[in-house]
């Protein structure tokens, strides 16, 4: 098992990453939620708890996810993800969002703004923080 000693991407989202190395990062990011999407033949495992606390980074900021608690093993129809992103933007709507994976690329689009932002936001502030960035 390799050490990530570099702490987690929510301690340096404020650290004056480059565009190339936020880019680097994100796509580390990608590549093992890919996997882990991907693993099984029959079924689809999930994070369940995507958040900046739980992607870790090496010396050389290479990111890994880490905290696989709440992972399982789900089927198409099972309900709603544990990422907290999800939960708070689905608060006061009458739909919520069914496909486990597809909660947690939507988690993904949050941390792709806070990284590239480099501010943590909730999921109500996304458009806010967006429009002054641009």
């Amino acid at each position: 098992m390799q050490y990530y000693s570099g702490g987690s991407l929510r301690d340096i989202l404020s650290a004056d990453l480059t565009y190339d190395c936020a880019l680097n990062t994100l796509i580390d990011v990608f590549d093992e939620l890919h996997l882990i999407h991907t693993h099984f033949e029959h079924g689809r495992i999930v994070h369940a708890n995507l958040n900046p606390k739980n992607i870790v980074l090496d010396e050389e900021w290479r990111a890994a996810l880490c905290d696989f608690s709440l992972t399982h093993e789900v089927s198409k129809d099972e309900a709603i993800c544990h990422s907290n992103y999800v939960e708070r933007e689905a608060k006061g709507r009458t739909e919520a969002i069914h496909d486990k994976q597809a909660a947690e690329i939507y988690a993904l689009g949050i941390i792709m703004i806070e990284v590239l932002t480099k501010e943590p936001i909730g999921a109500r502030e996304i458009e806010k923080i967006v429009r002054r960035k641009i």
